[in-house]
């Protein structure tokens, strides 16, 4: 289903509340599914993607090898280790 038949992307694109609770598409579902299944869009092969609906990703991290880390068993309390963590 196109993005413009979707009702969840209603709400991402951030349509207000007001245009949401109106009769539209959110509460009735797309028109195209209240016509007969010959009116639907044609469904893409399985394996093609959109990429326009693809949103890019990104991974962060912090690592720490050796010894030099602040053991738990050093400090009494858990802001002490933060602290001495960092």
């Amino acid at each position: 289903m196109t993005s413009a038949h979707n009702p969840a992307d209603d709400v991402a694109r951030g349509k207000p509340l007001l245009e949401l609770s109106a009769s539209s598409q959110w509460n009735e579902g797309p028109h195209i599914l209240r016509q007969t299944h010959e009116h639907w869009p044609i469904q893409p092969p399985l394996g093609t993607r959109d990429e326009t609906e693809l949103r890019k990703s990104a991974f962060c991290a912090h690592v720490v090898t050796g010894s030099d880390q602040p053991s738990q068993t050093q400090h009494s309390t858990w802001t002490d280790l933060i602290n001495a963590a960092y």
